[in-house]
């Protein structure tokens, strides 16, 4: 769009006619200085004027008070980097360089920002909070941007904690004295420090016309306050969780400092000549849900007077990820108390401010400066513009807002799109795009014009940049590397550290004795869901997985779940899937779409093919005859997303060795960086088919040889690993995805896969790490495959995101020998859908019938049964009638899952899978490889 001369506008508002010829110094003194504060998270119900009963901010009320008040600006993006690039370059997430919150995407080097394009029109400008837009090492650090100053976070990990280490000013490291990194404790409290350093900032600048970015982290992150804060007096009697009330102490803490920027204002004598702009960064987060408030205990995104919300939050592109609050205050200048319903977004930002300071915006700005919208139409002398759509992108989700009508589409290019008028259905709920297919085309038409492929800036020193995403301040090179070696089948005691006498596993038993054998450690009954839950953090129901896929399902792993691969490779981690995933074999469901950087294995299970292909018979015995049905289609091996050859009976044999072939090439390969090797081997699956090297050397057959592969390979990982000296930084998990089947071993357990049984769900598992992990331990607290990913995420120096909740627990104490209690109030036993027993401490109370999942959800539960798994691990003494008191307390476990993922139905805690239409298989009956997946594609 093009600027309209700006000499209507100035002569109006300031009684100076700019576009006359006048001094550089007269011009400078007429443009307004600008503040804009920024506020991390906050909702947009979350202020008091807005009506929340529990948040007080009376100075920002004060600001809608005496300002004009936007009810449908929308943020640049739903989460903390790509919203702050949409701010900071006036560009949507079509078209700017973040999108993501990776941290190694930065600005280009020379990319126009609001500071560079504010300094050429004579601002001094300063930055104080979170930056997020290129951390140290990189091209995108906003003193290459256009800021004289800017203090604080650099990278948006760094900023989880509000007592770290050290800030940034500059690319210098400011020490903050007394502080370890430490989420909940320190000396120095960063804000108090980020605060004073912009309010100097605008004492040294008070004579010129300055920019101040306020762009401010609380309430954002891991919550701290010091316990002297006078906001804190006003909450730490209320009885939430600590948690939540240090973040409604934090509300009004942000509240109270906005006041000071405000007084201070005032006491230099500029306030008169200064536009406040105030704004969240993007759409909330549900935090503190419980049963009676599953939005959260705060529900930012309903109205508190209405009860109308809108859906979804923080992380997605529906109303909730994206509204935010949005006040634009100038006293005497913009009419007070105005509520507008003009619709604009991020972008719109950098034209309005190029307007105000009388410099032209980049031309690559998408967005339309709202100067009539703020001052009145009269005063800028024309009307005011609207745009013809606006757009996001995040992951795979995209979503184009035109006039009233929203289009949205989630999970990729293959999902259907959504469409809602917002006029009438501002909840989202009433999907019309079916009624209203003209205007869904109109929708696809406008995303296709806006996307462009991504152009990111430079990182030139990698580790610079590892360090400001480890907030704990500890030393890049102290990132552990993690390597889990998941076995398909395996019985609880198929190997000799869990008692095995049929099985030599040499390799396993060194790795016991070096490590840590944990006994009671459990998965899911069967394998999708099982790998959904260690991929996930979650019990397989909350995440939409709760039975096994098969070849050309529709369903799978959903891209809006954080994956332990995702977090790792956030943090700089080089991440590899080598064997079976089992979570989806359609393109948006692959190990590629899921955070790791190479596949190489099969989509699914080895007997999930064809008959006449040997995956329905063991190793020599016959093939089946063909029935009148095809069957399944052929099995393929992938490298990445193309199909490299269908899998035949000689094929099977191979396996174990080529994965472990392959994983040893990438072990050396990222040996110099921190790494995450998922080992999931398609052994000891039915059928049997062990390598040659191994046939018939075993005491058990076909599937003792296969065993005893497996215990070669887990002797070749942990030999590279000390072939390359990294024993001491890598740790090594294994374990197997459910109990045995009849033809393993699990005694002492009761039952077999498929149940919930102690033998379908507790497995053999070891933890190894020397020098970290006491060397011969044992353990029998309860821990679980959902443990997986916050324990390695936690060692890897990050935390787990709060958008999404995860039933798994930090299991290091334990690993560590800090602590020998489980993390478990209770562990529950999930059968498909549904909840077949409850676990606490050494009693386990059954539920039902712990068989497959085929009795309908409406069937009348059995009277329950009690184990006491301390003296009874085979299951096979009732003691239900002798403890009542006992159960009574595992029932009320009990109802509380109802209460969130249902004891038998779905309840509110379950999220969907990821769906997809016109699925296929990747090779069909007849031998065709699904095109786009041919080797060399």
């Amino acid at each position: 769009m093009k600027l309209h001369h700006i000499t209507s506008i100035f002569s109006l508002l300031l009684g100076v006619v700019l576009g006359s010829p006048q001094s550089e110094a007269a011009e400078q003194t007429t443009r307004p200085n600008i503040v804009y504060f920024i506020i991390d998270e906050l909702g947009y119900y979350e202020l008091s004027h807005m009506g929340h009963p529990e948040m007080r901010t009376p100075n920002v009320d004060r600001l809608a008070a005496e300002g004009v008040r936007f009810t449908q600006c929308l943020a640049g993006g739903p989460v903390c980097a790509p919203t702050r690039c949409a701010l900071l370059t006036g560009k949507h997430a079509g078209h700017m360089t973040v999108r993501a919150n990776g941290g190694f995407d930065p600005l280009r080097e020379g990319e126009e920002t609001l500071g560079s394009m504010l300094k050429r029109a004579g601002y001094a400008t300063g930055g104080f909070g979170k930056w997020g837009n290129g951390g140290r090492g990189t091209s995108g650090v906003p003193e290459t941007h256009g800021f004289d100053e800017f203090f604080g976070y650099y990278d948006q990990v760094h900023a989880h904690t509000f007592f770290p280490r050290y800030l940034v000013r500059n690319s210098q490291e400011v020490p903050l004295p007394g502080n370890t990194g430490d989420t909940k404790e320190g000396k120095t409290f960063s804000q108090y420090v980020i605060v004073e350093a912009a309010k100097n900032f605008i004492r040294a600048n008070k004579d010129q016309p300055f920019f101040a970015y306020l762009c401010w982290t609380p309430p954002h992150g891991q919550w701290g306050i010091p316990k002297d804060d006078p906001s804190w007096a006003l909450y730490r009697d209320k009885p939430w969780k600590e948690d939540a009330k240090i973040y409604a102490a934090m509300i009004n803490m942000v509240d109270r400092q906005v006041r000071e920027v405000r007084d201070l204002l005032k006491e230099l004598g500029v306030a008169e000549k200064t536009i406040l702009f105030f704004s969240g960064d993007n759409g909330a987060n549900r935090y503190f849900p419980d049963s009676q408030h599953p939005e959260g205990i705060f529900s930012p995104n309903i109205n508190p007077r209405t009860g109308v919300k809108f859906r979804g939050f923080k992380g997605q592109l529906y109303e909730g990820g994206l509204r935010i609050p949005f006040i634009v205050h100038w006293p005497g200048k913009i009419a007070s108390g105005r509520v507008s319903d003009h619709l604009c977004f991020f972008p719109d930002v950098m034209p309005t401010l190029a307007e105000l300071a009388g410099v032209k915006p980049p031309k690559d700005t998408d967005g339309i400066s709202i100067v009539p919208e703020l001052f009145g139409e009269k005063a800028a002398g024309r009307k005011q513009p609207q745009h013809d759509y606006l757009y996001w992108e995040f992951r795979q989700d995209v979503a184009v807002r035109a006039a009233s009508w929203k289009g949205i589409r989630v999970g990729g290019e293959n999902k259907p799109w959504e469409l809602y008028d917002l006029s009438k259905d501002v909840s989202e709920t009433q999907d019309v795009a079916s009624q209203r297919p003209d205007v869904v085309e109109e929708m696809k038409a406008f995303a296709k014009t806006a996307h462009a492929p991504v152009q990111p800036g430079v990182v030139y020193d990698r580790a610079l940049v590892e360090k400001d995403r480890d907030y704990r301040g500890t030393a890049v090179q102290s990132k552990p590397n993690f390597i889990l070696i998941n076995i398909d089948d395996l019985g609880y005691a198929d190997i000799e550290p869990f008692g095995s006498k049929l099985h030599r596993t040499p390799n396993l038993s060194r790795m016991a004795a070096e490590g840590m054998k944990l006994t009671s450690f459990y998965a899911a009954p069967v394998c999708s869901p099982s790998r959904a839950s260690l991929m996930t953090g979650c019990y397989p129901k909350r995440v939409g997985i709760p039975a096994v896929l098969f070849p050309g399902n529709a369903t799978g792993l959903n891209a809006r779940e954080h994956t332990v691969a995702e977090l790792l490779k956030a943090r700089g981690y080089a991440t590899a899937c080598i064997g079976k995933w089992h979570l989806g074999d359609q393109p948006e469901f692959l190990p590629t779409r899921h955070g790791f950087d190479s596949y190489f294995g099969l989509p699914y299970s080895n007997d999930m093919g064809p008959a006449a292909d040997g995956v329905k018979s063991n190793l020599g015995d016959p093939l089946p005859k063909p029935g009148k049905s095809p069957g399944q289609p052929p099995l393929p091996l992938l490298r990445n997303e193309a199909v490299l050859q269908r899998v035949l009976a000689n094929d099977q044999t191979t396996l174990a060795a080529r994965y472990t072939e392959e994983a040893v090439k990438f072990l050396r390969t990222n040996q110099d960086k921190p790494f995450f090797l998922y080992l999931p081997h398609t052994a000891v699956h039915f059928p049997l088919y062990p390598g040659k090297a191994f046939q018939g050397k075993s005491r058990n057959g076909l599937y003792g040889d296969w065993v005893e592969e497996v215990d070669w390979s887990v002797g070749q990982i942990l030999q590279t690993v000390r072939e390359l000296q990294l024993s001491d930084k890598t740790f090594v998990c294994f374990v197997s995805d459910n109990g045995g089947t009849p033809r393993a071993v699990n005694s002492p357990l009761r039952g077999n896969k498929a149940s919930t049984w102690e033998g379908g769900m507790r497995v053999p598992a070891i933890a190894w790490w020397p020098g970290k992990i006491p060397a011969g331990a044992s353990s029998d607290a309860v821990a679980s495959m959902m443990d997986i990913l916050p324990t390695l995420v936690k060692l890897a120096g990050g935390e787990m995101p709060a958008d999404l909740k995860i039933d798994g627990h930090d299991l290091w104490p334990v690993l560590s020998g800090q602590s020998k209690t489980s993390t478990y109030e209770a562990f529950y036993y999930f059968n498909g859908n549904r909840l077949d027993a409850v676990r606490s401490g050494s009693w386990k109370l059954q539920l039902l019938t712990p068989g497959r999942p085929a009795q309908p959800a409406n069937t009348a539960l059995q009277p329950p049964k009690l184990y006491n798994l301390n003296n009874d691990l085979g299951e096979t003494t009732d003691v239900a009638a002798q403890n009542p008191d006992v159960v009574k307390t595992l029932q009320e476990f009990v109802a509380k899952m109802d209460a969130d993922l249902g004891q038998t139905q779905l309840g509110p805690g379950c999220r969907p899978p990821g769906r997809v239409t016109n699925a296929r298989p990747l090779i069909d009956h007849q031998g065709n490889i699904r095109e786009g997946f041919a080797a060399g594609n």
